[in-house]
Parts: C-alpha cells; structure tokens; sequence
C-alpha cells in the first residue's frame, strides 16, 4: 500500500522521469537521497501545515484557487458520508459563497457533500487504472476498498491534495463551474452533522476565475543534449508548489501532444529539472515547450524550441517538384537530392484549400513511391478543387521523414473524359434499349445518347443529358421503322462541359409489330401525379393500343372492381378526374390497354390514393362588435366543400388561448359574455371534414366597456 500511495500522490518520485538524465542521477549516494527526502517531506509538510487536519474538531480548513474546472474547493479533513460514523456525528460538508467578502453567503451544495453513497458511484469517479491499484495494495474488490475509506477518523488529506481526481472521488475537492469569467468569489465550509446542524464555519477562502492562487513562473533555461536513443531536454527548476510537464510536435503549427503522464517535481540533484524523450528519431526536428502545473492543475507554458537531430539519416528534402495536369489525375515529379542508396523512397501528403483554413496533411499514396521513380499521379483529386502537395525523403529506417516546400495548385481537367464502356443496343417492341458501362473518369457528369441510319454520317441527340447514374436509355421514337437498323453512339460529359468522343456505334432494329397478339403487355408508369380526385398518368407508346381502362375497387376490398372510364389513345399524358369517389375513402386504381382488335392487355399494378383533405384556408374580415355585456365576434363565411365548422379561441392578458366554442359552417358569428375594463384576444380556426384545424386568423382585441 504504501509503495502505490506513493506512487499515486508523491510529487517528489514519477514514473515518467527518466534516471538517464545524467550519471550524478544514477550515482547518488544513500545519504544524499535521505537527505533530499527529508528535505521534500519538510516543504510538504509546511504546505499541508495550512490544513492541519483534526477531523474530531468542529472547525474545518479549506484552500481555493482557480483551476481549468472554473475555481476549485479543496477540504482539508477525512472523507465523510452518513456511514462513516465518527465522533460528532458529521456526515458531509456544507460549502457557501458570496461574491463579496462581507456579503451574503448562500449555499452552493444541495446537499451535503462528501465520499459517495456506495461504492459503485465512488469508482465511477475513479479511474479503472488507480481503483486496480487501490484493489493490489489493500488485498481486496471494489466494495472492500470503499469499506476502507469509511472507516473512522483517518486522514487521507496528503493523498486528495496531491491527486485532486482522487480527493475528487473522496469529497475532498469541490468544483465550483458555475463561475463568471475574471469574477471573484469567496468561500466558507461547515461540517454538518445527521440533523442537519453545522459545526463552526472555515476561513474564508476567496479566488479569482482564470487566476491561480498561487503565482506561477513558465519554465525557462531550456537546453536539449542528443543522445544514443533520444534527446535529454533541462530546464530550469520547478517552484515548490509546481510540477511539469512536457509537450512536443513536429510540426510549430500542429497539435502538441503531452510526453509525461504523471507529474514531474523538482529535481534537488542539479541545477536544473530533466526529462528524456526516448521516442524522438534522428534525422527528425521536433517542436517542445514545457508546462509548470499547480495542485489545481492550472499551466503556464515556456516558449517553444525546435530541435533538429542528428543521426544517420541526414538526407535532403525533395527539390524542384513539378505539378501538372495528366488525364488520369494530377501528376507529380520531383528531384531526389539524396543518394538512392540511402533513401526508403517517398511519400506524398496533400490537404485541401477552403476558403478558410486548410484541412490536415494525409498520406496519399498507399505504398511508398521507389527511390527510383520519383514521379506520382494522384487519381483521387477532383476538378475544381485547390490543393498543397508535399513530398517527403524517408530514411532507411521509415521513421526518419524530410519534407520538401508546400506547392499550391488548382487542379481542373483539361482533358476530355473516357467514352462509356461496353455499348450494347437491345431491340424491342417497337423500341430500342441502349446500355452502357460508366466511363472511368471521376469528373463525368452525364450521358447523351445520338442515333443515326445506318448510311448516315452525322448522328442526330435523341436525348437530353442524362444524369452519369443513369446508364441505359429507351428510344421509343415513332421514327422507329421494322426492317430498318438504326445505328447508335453514347458521349460522356465532365463538369467542366468537356465530352468524350462517340463511342463504336452499336447496330438494332425494333422488333416487327405483332398481328392480332393473344395477349398486349401491361400498361407502367401509371399514376404519375395526384392532385386531390385527379388522377395522371403516362403511357408507353405501343402502335397496337387502341385505347384505356381505368378501373376502380375500394381499398378495403379489391376483388369488387369497376370499370370507371374509357379513353382513345392520344399520343401524351392522360388524366382522369374521379369525381364520384368518397373523399374519406382509400381507393385503388389499375388500368389496361386495348388493341384495335379489342384484346385486353394484363392489368398494371395496384395504385393506392389516400384521402387528400386539404387544410381549409383561415377566415377572413374578423370583427367584434360590443353589445351590452357581451362581444358578438364575426368573420366572412369559407367557401370551401372541406368546411366542417369553425372553432373560436379566446385569452386575455393573464390567461392563456384556449378553445371556447365550435360553430357549425353555417354560421359565421358568435355572441361571447364580457367582463368591464377587461381585454379579450380572438382568433379562428376553420376544421376540415377530417377534423383538422387549419391556419389561424391575425389575433383581435377588444377592451370592453360597460
């Protein structure tokens, strides 16, 4: 237990630290480090002196300082929740504030605060790595290591101020977020027992957001020494009452990522405070600067420094790239000023340009472009947009990188798209299906399809361009003749309006017309567009169809069907309004063709048409005229077949609109009782047959006067 208390609060021995930062580090002697740790343990001690813990007193002590949480309350005591039974009786804390010192101070916990109600909550707060090591070092699970914290009258004061997300999970450390940027505000805490009594308030404590209690000094003297694997990074010591922490990124304009883990306090064997970065590669430059941190986690940061190590990949970055435009894409070229013998290869980073700032650099090429073949063609850039390349050397040990300058370019494809692929014309009745296979290039846009006879040179658009999903085409034309063969062609188009060349023509003649067919296909594309009782549909052409039926069943049972209407076939769209139907039913529609020999074809699908009852529009011409003691509210009639009646809404200035009447669609008026000196507010809604309320009237008043 102790080595992990140790471990979890001491800001005096931190894993993260390296013993590699010089050899009087590995050679101190016993005595000296006994000495540097009764050293260390009298400045701690004269620190913790401000809380001097007497848990049995009524009395209790706090400090409050700023932090990045807002301004942080830290409660110098053992941790108390209704089961820890100790003498007095206290079960929590009370915590009060006030913005000025001799103001009024109101309580900020609703109630008291302290160690959670059971184990569960308290290592939800915890994180897993420190409830595992409280489980190794007192033998025990989860409820046992809550268990202990219950127990009466011990201090775990010195392990709280020195791991705040621990003193966090044992109600020793408040944090107050609901704070005012650059506010000042103070403090007081009271112990409180069961029957809610309190024992004798703290000190008060006062903070300011953004300010630290203490005052910190940023990190200064940085030097940096190269080492076999790594680089030793000094700097000047840390304050009693601080830590560090170190922070690198190879790039000055990128995310800085934070080295060491766990705190770094001062190191009494020199001069300065050390860290050592193992993970850092000859070759690379690296951008460091370093945090001083307080208790509450407050940081300040030293300016940064940029270091570039050597080792055995000194090599140069690429020089003279070359972007141009290439019909696969972009293509890249550049200089490799390196010996082939010591280079991995290349890579190539691209971010895009926006109107605001760039996106992120990220590695376009999957494998690593050869030292040979300094060349690149970058197939995922789309026209129109404006992108930066870099292309890196990568040493020999594909760790070690070496940029070249960023090169800005706005990439449109100047070349005309591939055609479509694989053309086939498919003859049918009385029509010729083409189908395609997409063309390879990412910036087609659409597809045009051209016809032409078959001794024709020029072939004529039949039609408009299709967008690039769509990939066939029906040419239905009654220019269609059997025993003709038609030749056809497809062209792809790019956004930039460049087009591909024709593709092969493709040869087929519409199949010959059938003479008194058995049987006609079904009728598609019905029901195009419903407008209330109007149905529209569109029909394929068919030289054989003489005409239409359209037949009706209601939705509820489509085995009763009736034939509602009859139509010659007129070369367009058809619409039929049904007039005669139920407004509030569900009906189903099919249709059917009919040959000049009276044959009927199959029926097409089922279409369904739910009821479409519109909303009803709001009345118009609101008035109100006083009559004694009542208000007669009137309104022009809505002349609408969907009116079922009106509803009337009233409020006044205290209460709120409810609904206070219905009127039948015949009248248009209603006689409300009135109030002296009071003000009434009215609006109207029209209601459909189905029950909806439509849009309101514009609210009126009127003040009544008696």
């Amino acid at each position: 237990m102790k080595k992990f208390l140790k471990k979890m609060h001491s800001p005096l021995s931190v894993s993260s630290r390296t013993t590699s930062a010089g050899s009087s580090v590995r050679t101190r002697t016993r005595a000296e480090a006994c000495k540097k740790i009764l050293k260390k343990r009298l400045l701690f001690s004269l620190f913790l002196g401000l809380f001097a813990c007497e848990p049995l007193f009524a009395q209790t002590k706090i400090m409050v300082s700023a932090s990045p949480k807002g301004i942080t309350i830290f409660i110098a005591s053992m941790p108390l929740n209704p089961q820890t039974k100790v003498a007095g009786g206290w079960i929590g804390f009370n915590i009060y504030r006030a913005k000025e010192r001799n103001g009024e101070f109101k309580l900020l916990t609703k109630k008291p605060f302290g160690l959670p109600e059971n184990a569960e909550k308290f290592a939800e707060i915890l994180d897993k790595k420190t409830m595992d090591g409280f489980k190794e070092s007192f033998k025990t699970d989860q409820n046992g290591v809550f268990q202990k914290f219950l127990e009466p009258n011990k201090d775990y004061t010195f392990l709280a101020v020195m791991n705040f997300p621990i003193g966090r999970a044992l109600g020793l450390v408040y944090d107050d977020t609901d704070v005012k940027e650059k506010q000042t505000y103070y403090y007081k805490v009271a112990k409180v027992r069961q029957d809610g009594s309190e024992g004798e308030m703290s000190e008060v404590g006062q903070a300011t957001e953004g300010k630290p209690t203490i005052p910190m000094n940023s990190p200064t003297k940085i030097k940096t020494t190269q080492l076999k694997h790594g680089l030793l990074l000094e700097f000047s010591k840390a304050d009693d009452n601080t830590f560090r922490y170190v922070y690198r990124s190879q790039d000055s304009l990128a995310t800085y990522v934070q080295l060491n883990k766990t705190k770094m306090g001062r190191d009494e064997a020199g001069q300065f405070d050390s860290y050592t970065d193992t993970t850092a590669k000859p070759g690379n430059k690296y951008y460091y600067t370093i945090a001083s941190a307080d208790l509450f986690d407050n940081r300040v940061f030293s300016d940064t420094i940029s270091v570039k190590l050597k080792g055995n990949y000194n090599l140069a970055s690429p020089q003279f790239m070359s972007v141009t435009v290439h019909k696969a894409g972009v293509e890249l070229t550049w200089l490799a000023k390196s010996g082939l013998d010591s280079i991995a290869g290349f890579d190539v980073l691209r971010r895009t340009i926006t109107e605001g700032e760039g996106e992120a650099f990220v590695k376009i090429n999957p494998n690593l472009i050869p030292a040979n073949k300094p060349d690149f063609i970058d197939q995922t850039a789309v026209s129109g947009s404006k992108y930066e390349y870099v292309i890196r050397t990568v040493a020999k040990d594909l760790m070690s990188f070496f940029p070249s300058v960023q090169y800005p370019f706005f990439y449109n494809n100047l070349f005309s798209p591939l055609p479509p692929q694989t053309v086939k014309a498919e003859p049918l009745r009385n029509a010729i299906k083409i189908s395609w296979e997409a063309s390879p290039d990412k910036d087609v846009m659409g597809y045009m399809v051209f016809r032409a006879y078959k001794t024709e040179k020029t072939p004529e658009t039949i039609s408009e361009l299709l967008p690039k999903t769509s990939l066939s085409f029906t040419d239905s034309s009654k220019s269609l003749t059997k025993n003709i063969t038609f030749a056809y062609y497809v062209k792809a188009y790019t956004k930039a309006e460049y087009e591909s060349p024709f593709t092969k023509p493709v040869f087929a003649s519409p199949l010959a017309e059938l003479h008194k067919p058995e049987r006609m296909n079904a009728l598609s594309g019905i029901y195009t567009e419903f407008k209330g009782n109007q149905l529209k549909w569109s029909l394929p052409m068919d030289r054989e169809t003489q005409s239409v039926r359209l037949f009706r069943a209601e939705a509820s049972d489509t085995t009763k069907w009736e034939q509602i209407y009859t139509e010659k076939v007129i070369e367009g769209k058809f619409v039929f309004n049904d007039t005669i139907r139920n407004p509030l039913k569900t009906y189903a529609y099919r249709i059917c063709a009919v040959s000049y020999d009276n044959i009927q074809s199959d029926f097409s699908e089922q279409k369904r048409l739910e009821p479409k009852i519109l909303d009803v529009q709001a009345p118009q011409g609101l008035t109100i005229q006083q009559k004694g003691a009542s208000l007669k509210v009137s309104w022009f009639p809505v002349l609408d077949e969907n009116l079922k009646s009106y509803v009337v809404y009233r409020r006044t200035y205290s209460t709120k609109s409810q609904k206070i009447a219905e009127v039948p669609k015949g009248t248009h008026f209603f006689e409300d009782k009135a109030t002296k000196n009071e003000t009434y507010y009215y609006v109207i809604k029209a209601v459909n047959v189905l029950d909806k309320e439509g849009k309101a009237t514009k609210e009126i008043a009127y003040e009544v006067e008696l």
